[in-house]
């Protein structure tokens, strides 16, 4: 509430967002993605921060982009 949001009833559900597909994808070419990126390995990664956009999706005239607001900023130690 502090920050200008209303709180949600919902429970709150912490994730990252690797990835952002149209509907119009069809679902063999998801199964397809996911089983050539089913053993990707990921080295380890030092983070010392975490940010928190908002994501608004934009009509545009070629389709869809999305704008980005940095909301807030914690610093880790």
């Amino acid at each position: 509430k502090a920050m200008g949001f209303s709180a949600e009833k919902r429970c709150y559900r912490p994730h990252i967002t690797l990835a952002r597909c149209q509907s119009s994808v069809r679902q063999r070419e998801l199964e397809r993605f996911q089983q050539e990126t089913k053993s990707l390995q990921i080295a380890n990664i030092v983070v010392d921060s975490i940010v928190l956009f908002r994501s608004q999706p934009q009509q545009l005239s070629a389709g869809y982009a999305h704008e980005y607001e940095r909301v807030a900023e914690v610093r880790l130690r």
